[in-house]
């Protein structure tokens, strides 16, 4: 089954599981570098962490469980703390030009995720589909909130 991230409006965005409501991501603020995202019985703060805006800290239920950052190539690496204590590193990268998407990786070994954009002049939606379900040292659910937050910051970053 697939995912979906619906953006309401440029600071409001719907996770979704098939026709199923899992959460919504709020860009807080004018500058919108804070963001919220509620889950059934979760929430998730993901703010600056330094000045130029190339890192992320993610907080879950108000402890920290990792970073985000954003780096030259136009890649964003999440940083996360599994269930066992264990650092899992999750890749976003971007590719293609015309028929672009993003490709999420874990551990720079399994590919897990590939988003999808369907957009129109004002909003742009992700199709999420899943490939390694099995492989994932995080929750499929609990990751969407955060790679939510990352297409908005590659939007931001780039102009899109």
């Amino acid at each position: 089954m697939n995912y979906y991230l619906r953006a309401e409006n440029y600071k409001t965005t719907i996770i979704e599981k098939g026709n199923e409501v899992l959460g919504q991501l709020a860009m807080i603020g004018w500058t919108g570098c804070k963001g919220i995202v509620e889950l059934a019985d979760t929430e998730y703060e993901i703010a600056h962490a330094n000045f130029w805006g190339t890192r992320y800290e993610i907080l879950k239920d108000g402890r920290n469980i990792g970073e985000m950052t954003t780096n030259w190539k136009g890649e964003i690496l999440i940083n996360l703390t599994d269930r066992d204590h264990q650092p899992v590193q999750f890749k976003m990268k971007y590719r293609g030009f015309f028929n672009f998407r993003f490709e999420v990786w874990v551990n720079q070994q399994f590919h897990l995720l590939t988003l999808h954009p369907e957009s129109n002049w004002f909003k742009t939606h992700y199709r999420v589909e899943v490939h390694n379900s099995n492989y994932s040292p995080f929750p499929i659910k609990e990751l969407m909130a955060i790679i939510a937050y990352g297409t908005k910051i590659f939007s931001r970053n780039n102009g899109q």
